[in-house]
């Protein structure tokens, strides 16, 4: 990989946010109230397109990036399973997610799928071909990817869904993270979930 597209290539960041981060990994706040803006459903045959947004509760994320952006594939009339498709590194679109969550359709299972901090629109800096050049992004990206994912895991719990949590590698260890870490039961498959950010040797 070239220099310029590897992660964590400007240095350390914010060391501040980085011992934050060290200090608070292990805590585990209540489960935060989302409002969530449903934009109008795009329909073609029996699949429903849904984009979403909310503000993300995890309040360290820079101002300009706390908007969670969401796309709900389903179908009509609606499964009520739904599942959570956290993205994979250097997954910034919903293109990969996308084959997924229509191979689950036939199943009867719809999916959701949010963009993680730094990711897609919500990267920090446009231009830079890495969008994780920090490693105290990176530990905002977690924190907040955990966060976003058990906000949303329960308004969809609180609207009558039978939930899951599903992703690979980092998407994986993300949805392993939410699957434990709420208070009512939901179906988890985590995919080759990693322990770190370091490289498989």
């Amino acid at each position: 990989m070239p220099p310029n597209k590897r992660p964590f290539n400007l240095g350390w960041g914010d060391q501040g946010l980085v011992q934050w981060y060290l200090d608070n990994a292990g805590t585990v706040p209540p489960i935060a109230d989302i409002g969530v803006r449903i934009r109008p459903a795009r329909r073609s045959g029996t699949t429903v397109v849904r984009d979403l947004e909310f503000e993300s509760p995890f309040e360290l994320l820079p101002a300009h990036i706390r908007m969670v952006r969401a796309r709900w594939i389903t179908t009509y009339p609606e499964p009520e399973r739904v599942v959570l498709l956290h993205a994979a590194w250097n997954d910034e679109d919903y293109r990969t997610r996308t084959r997924i969550a229509r191979d689950l359709l036939a199943r009867g299972i719809a999916s959701v799928m949010s963009q993680h901090p730094f990711y897609g629109e919500r990267r920090r800096v446009k231009y830079l071909e890495t969008p994780v050049p920090l490693v105290s992004d990176f530990c905002l990206m977690g924190r907040g990817g955990v966060l976003e994912g058990r906000s949303l895991a329960a308004y969809l719990h609180r609207a009558g869904y039978r939930v899951g949590v599903s992703g690979y590698s980092m998407g994986g260890n993300i949805a392993g993270f939410v699957g434990t870490l709420v208070d009512f039961p939901v179906a988890m498959s985590a995919v080759a979930a990693a322990y770190s950010a370091g490289p498989p040797s």
